[in-house]
């Protein structure tokens, strides 16, 4: 599978597409478990009305799909002989090496528009990158094939939230320090009880 490299950084969508494809249908640590909790959140949506009746439904048919889907991989890893595990598992790393690299790529574009590079998360700009790399290997098996056409915009909200929740943990984080130093700046203009004039 090859990306059209038109200009340094640039992403195809149909690459892209291609490649959480091949990394999904190959991906034999999908054990599924995700299935459950998607399931139940869904129903959860229907029972209280927040979903239309045709997603609920296009919903519904992804997760049979997926279950079988993570089921037959499973089944034939598992009747693999050791050579055709062996083959296996060396094109699965390839296949994860490059869906790695492409998520880098849409991640640091994703930095670039918000302008972390200029503002105070530059510090922590490899734990944004990280946080951002781990949010996408967590939730691209939600990826639908059947019905998500743009895996560039699919991966593109996934950052984007990632982000977004870092940067709120991270300016949280940085209220409460400076309240405590304020704290701390206060208790030192108290007089010392042990000082020079006690």
């Amino acid at each position: 599978m090859k990306q059209d490299k038109t200009s340094e950084g640039y992403i195809s969508n149909k690459y892209l597409r291609e490649l959480i494809i091949k990394f999904n249908r190959m991906n034999i640590n999908d054990t599924g478990e995700w299935c459950d909790a998607y399931e139940r959140k869904l129903e959860r949506k229907n029972d209280k009305n927040n979903i239309e009746e045709d997603k609920y439904e296009l919903s519904k048919s992804f997760i049979l799909r997926k279950r079988e889907q993570i089921r037959e991989l499973q089944e034939r890893y598992k009747n693999f002989t050791p050579e055709e595990r062996r083959k296996f598992n060396a094109e699965f790393e390839v296949v994860k090496k490059e869906i790695c690299d492409a998520f880098i790529k849409v991640i640091n574009g994703r930095i670039i528009s918000f302008k972390l590079i200029q503002g105070p998360a530059y510090e922590e700009i490899d734990d944004i990158r990280q946080e951002a790399l781990m949010t996408l290997f967590t939730y691209i098996n939600r990826y639908d094939e059947e019905r998500n056409t743009s895996a560039f915009a699919f991966t593109t909200q996934l950052i984007t939230n990632a982000l977004n929740l870092y940067l709120g943990e991270m300016n949280k984080r940085n209220e409460t320090e400076i309240t405590g130093l304020d704290f701390y700046e206060n208790l030192n203009t108290i007089d010392d009880p042990y000082g020079d004039d006690n």
